[in-house]
């Protein structure tokens, strides 16, 4: 093991140029690398693609790869307990292990892996999107945002960059089932509006990151 790790230490050191996609992975690429990124280029989210409705139904919405570091569990837990319909989309290992488990609860809805046409109304409608693990980034939170929908988000990694307290979603910070009911609870999705939260998506927009690349490249091409 720890020759791998020197290996990759080393095999670190010979990229020109470091391209971090949030000030987080920056972070880490300081603390294991002992190496600055150049740019942060966060992923970006397609604005034309996802707009706000003036009409929500009443469900919390979560997406993505049902893996077990994803924490889907935590809120299907907490709208188990809650009682609130929720939403699940995407597949993954734990699909049918969580649709065992949660086979009793009716407001429990599955959707699998849901078309990409379908994506942008499935975020527009939903009262809040959570997005309850720690990621390097997070693309999902800014398409909910584009969308005009709030995200409550666990309170590490990328999420910290892209969403505003107050404005486009709220944070909680206990990483738990019980942790997710309680900022359920509490959030007032009816305080949003939907063109605030779509403001705060659009300095992520493709323009933007296209902007930025360019960019990049022409420093790499001047080190060269």
């Amino acid at each position: 093991l720890d020759h791998h790790k020197r290996w990759d230490y080393l095999a670190a050191q010979r990229p020109d140029v470091y391209i971090a996609n949030s000030r987080n992975v920056a972070g880490q690429l300081e603390r294991y690398y002992n190496r600055t990124a150049d740019s942060i280029l966060f992923p970006f989210v397609d604005l034309d693609r996802f707009k706000p409705v003036k009409t929500r139904d009443d469900y919390v919405l979560v997406l993505g790869r049902l893996e077990p570091y994803k924490r889907a569990d935590l809120v299907l837990e907490a709208c188990a307990k809650l009682g609130w319909p929720v939403k699940v989309g995407g597949s993954g290992s734990w699909l049918e292990r969580y649709r065992q488990q949660y086979r009793r609860y009716p407001n429990i809805e599955f959707l699998r892996r849901v078309p990409e046409d379908q994506l942008p109304s499935l975020y527009a409608h939903a009262n809040v999107f959570v997005f309850p693990a720690e990621e390097d980034a997070g693309i999902t939170p800014l398409e909910a945002m584009a969308s005009g929908c709030p995200v409550l988000a666990y309170g590490k990694g990328g999420a910290l960059e892209s969403i505003r307290a107050g404005v486009s979603g709220e944070f909680f910070f206990e990483q738990s089932a019980d942790g997710v009911a309680r900022a359920l609870s509490n959030f007032d999705w009816k305080g949003y509006t939907p063109t605030r939260i779509r403001d705060q998506a659009r300095q992520f927009d493709m323009p933007h990151f296209k902007t930025t690349l360019v960019k990049v490249v022409h420093q790499v091409l001047q080190i060269h």
